[in-house]
């Protein structure tokens, strides 16, 4: 999936209001990077789903791990931020962290 195509994807489940519980996204993503996607999602999230209770946690897993990506990320709002290659155990904790799966 290209970044344009996950924008997209994203509007839809607004407006259907069968919204994600996680997104992972890739920095490095063609059409439009993972950082402009991340922008988008949440504006998306303020403008058309401002009456739920929760937003949809993104995560960044990419190879990129300048501090500039970093901490372009965070403040783009996304809710974790991992390396390639990543260690599974420090996924799944974050995955506990977020409340998406049972401890």
């Amino acid at each position: 999936m290209n970044g344009e195509e996950a924008v997209e994807a994203f509007q839809l489940a607004i407006d259907t209001e069968r919204y994600y519980d996680l997104v992972c996204l890739d920095i490095m993503l063609p059409k439009m990077n993972g950082q402009d996607v991340l922008l988008k999602m949440r504006n998306m999230e303020k403008t058309h789903a401002a009456n739920r209770d929760t937003l949809t946690k993104i995560i960044m897993i990419t190879v990129m791990r300048d501090t500039r990506n970093i901490i372009a990320a965070f403040k783009g709002q996304c809710d974790g931020y991992f390396i390639k290659p990543f260690d599974e155990r420090k996924l799944m904790g974050i995955l506990r962290t977020l409340h998406l799966v049972e401890a």
